[in-house]
């Protein structure tokens, strides 16, 4: 599993909009929520107070799955997120 993490290039931002309600809904199940994208394979989530990295690591190898592309989570509490540019992960809508 390490070496196809390795290879397997961070996922793009038309990626993680694509299946935007799957991560959000998988992100809801891990204590993850107001996920906002903030470059390529990653995303800034608020985490719920009683969460541990076990659940955002849980929520990275299943969005890495779905996806089939590297996805990370900063915490909004932490510093990092405060300088990064992010927007809200929302599906295209159908138009």
């Amino acid at each position: 599993m390490a070496n196809s993490l390795r290879t397997m290039n961070p996922a793009t931002e038309a990626q993680m909009l694509r299946f935007a309600q799957a991560l959000d809904t998988l992100a809801r199940g891990h204590g993850l929520a107001n996920l906002r994208v903030a470059g390529e394979g990653q995303l800034i989530a608020d985490i719920a107070k009683e969460r541990t990295l076990l659940d955002i690591a849980r929520f990275e190898i299943e969005a890495q799955a779905i996806i089939q592309a590297r996805v990370s989570v900063i915490s909004s509490r932490a510093e990092l997120a405060s300088h990064l540019d992010s927007q809200p992960l929302v599906a295209p809508s159908a138009a």
